[in-house]
């Protein structure tokens, strides 16, 4: 805006250009001075609305800034707080005695039923895979079929068999379905 400002503002003084110097000798001295005085006027009106033009387009920037960056913060939160949710869900899971059984035993019942719990006490969770010790898929919740029959490849898989510690990714596109939705895997050793 305030460039569009200064260029009318230029436009409109060059364009009185031709006809100044006519102007000036049909008209007494008095007159003159008057037009100059009126010429003047409009020019610092002019540049005082270029100013606060470009100081209103200065303040709506730097309040977008602040929104953004409140905003990427927000976000930041809510995640980090949805992944230290679902990683409390399953470190705790892996606590139960029963629960470990099921999964060592590959007892899909028990597993889905406990997973069944985990799942509807977080929102935050989507999908739980559970895998045995060579990474070959042992149950889904919810149902559905292994999009891979191993997973021993998966980053996720290798960093927990190594450490023996819950293992949280990098946001990654997701390989389950054609949406190609981001994800994050938060991988617990049971």
């Amino acid at each position: 805006w305030s460039t569009a400002f200064f260029i009318v503002a230029v436009a409109y003084f060059i364009g009185l250009l031709p006809c100044w110097r006519r102007l000036q000798l049909m008209m007494a001295r008095k007159t003159t001075l008057l037009l100059y005085g009126l010429l003047g006027g409009i020019a610092i009106v002019l540049t005082i609305a270029v100013l606060v033009v470009f100081l209103l387009q200065q303040n709506i920037w730097d309040s977008r800034q602040k929104d953004f960056t409140n905003k990427v913060y927000v976000a930041k939160m809510v995640l980090k707080n949805a992944v230290s949710s679902v990683k409390s869900t399953a470190v705790i899971a892996t606590q139960n005695a029963e629960f470990v059984q099921f999964i060592e035993k590959k007892n899909i019942e028990g597993i889905t039923r406990y997973a069944k719990v985990m799942y509807e006490s977080n929102r935050s969770i989507r999908r739980l895979v559970f895998l045995d010790k060579d990474g070959v898929g042992v149950a889904l919740y919810p149902y559905g079929t292994f999009d891979e029959p191993s997973y021993a490849s998966r980053e996720y898989f290798q960093k927990v068999k190594a450490t023996r510690q819950p293992y949280v990714t990098d946001v990654f596109q997701s390989r389950v379905d054609t949406v190609g939705r981001y994800v994050i895997s938060i991988a617990v050793p049971v």
